[in-house]
């Protein structure tokens, strides 16, 4: 129990860490952007994956049809800076990925937010591209 500034009554802080789900995010990145940095294979749409869960995050990039991927960068250890309230779920892996995701706790999770150097670090230019895909794996 603490009590909140400003208010007498105590308030009720929930100590619980948050749990993560280990979950996948996919961007669709052309071939022709990549060049030195994509793995061998025949498709045309390579995805950078970012795959976290609580024994690291694996960045890597797939060529979907060939299955074929060249890792970009692994980190051991669970997300330095997690944070779950009210179905919400952000994570933070500092130069690595930052995202928000609402109803997290649901079959109807969304991605709201998504930002990595990452793309920049390929090479890759600023501009518009589609949004990443995401997957849960429970």
């Amino acid at each position: 129990m603490s009590v909140h500034p400003g208010s007498s009554r105590p308030v009720r802080v929930d100590a619980q860490p948050p749990r993560l789900r280990a979950f996948t995010l996919s961007y669709p990145i052309a071939r022709v952007r990549l060049t030195d940095a994509a793995p061998e294979g025949p498709s045309a749409v390579l995805e950078l994956q970012f795959a976290v869960n609580t024994d690291g995050t694996g960045v890597r990039i797939l060529d979907p049809r060939s299955a074929d991927e060249r890792s970009v960068v692994f980190i051991e250890g669970e997300p330095g800076v997690l944070w779950s309230v009210g179905g919400w779920m952000h994570v933070d892996i500092p130069s690595v990925l930052s995202c928000s995701i609402a109803d997290a706790d649901t079959d109807h999770a969304q991605l709201v937010y998504a930002r990595t150097p990452i793309l920049g670090e390929l090479g890759i230019p600023g501009g518009r591209f589609d949004p990443p895909t995401l997957a849960f794996h429970d």
